[in-house]
């Protein structure tokens, strides 16, 4: 039997419709091609043939240029480099695995290994579910979902603080080695009755250069916080207030 006569039979079970309206909740409309989405979720582990490895191919090589042509329209004067550091990190294995998880893929995905949510398998799926969109209904469409779950707004503006944040923090570490300047950022917890509050500054970092306190920063995060704390050192530098 082959694969699309498999996926008509499984139409009919209980499973089978769960994971065909699961489908249909995420592409908006429904599919033409059951069995490309189906072959998607099927992880090697489960069959040796007619599984998701090429599928899984062609999604990383759709998924780059979609999101390239989105950061392109999202940011009209970004240069390359700082176009290349967002598109990396909105395609790299760590997002794609959460935005999987949080769609759920975790419920579909056919595969031996019990723990899924701790392993690359998520990530690789939802490569192999943009390459099905695609071949199932078009540029377009695979554009919307990719624009809403793996570009959105929300992720490239996490995407670009993460960029800042290690645009800030290697600058000044690479400022500090060429000129022998030793730099050390200390970060600790703010006390916040041992919890970490969503909207308040939990970290504070302090940047010292040659035993000196030069500047702190302030965030919610770890990284948030040495971001400011290297941010304001090199402001200080360029604005001659510190030497190095």
């Amino acid at each position: 039997m082959s694969l699309k006569q498999n996926v008509f039979v499984e139409l009919f079970s209980r499973e089978g419709r769960k994971f065909y309206f699961f489908i249909v909740r995420l592409i908006g409309y429904l599919p033409f091609n059951t069995a490309a989405y189906h072959q998607a979720f099927i992880h090697r582990s489960v069959r040796p043939t007619d599984n998701n490895e090429r599928m899984e191919y062609l999604g990383d090589a759709i998924l780059e240029t979609l999101v390239s042509f989105v950061l392109y329209r999202h940011f009209p004067s970004a240069r390359e480099g700082l176009l290349t550091q967002l598109r990396s990190r909105l395609v790299c294995r760590r997002h794609l695995n959460e935005v999987a998880l949080a769609l759920g893929f975790q419920q579909h995905i056919s595969q031996v290994r019990t723990d899924v949510v701790h392993s690359h398998i998520p990530g690789d799926v939802l490569e192999a579910f943009v390459a099905a969109l695609y071949i199932d209904g078009g540029r377009r469409r695979a554009m919307r979902f990719v624009s809403k779950y793996i570009a959105s707004v929300d992720c490239i503006n996490a995407a670009l603080a993460e960029a800042d944040i290690s645009n800030h923090k290697s600058e000044l570490l690479s400022l500090g080695q060429r000129s022998g300047t030793e730099v050390n950022f200390i970060t600790r917890r703010i006390d916040n009755n041992q919890l970490i509050l969503p909207d308040a500054d939990n970290f504070i970092s302090e940047v010292r250069m040659a035993d000196q306190m030069v500047a702190v920063g302030y965030g919610r995060t770890k990284k948030a916080a040495e971001q400011q704390a290297a941010s304001k050192t090199l402001t200080a530098i360029r604005n001659g207030e510190v030497d190095i």
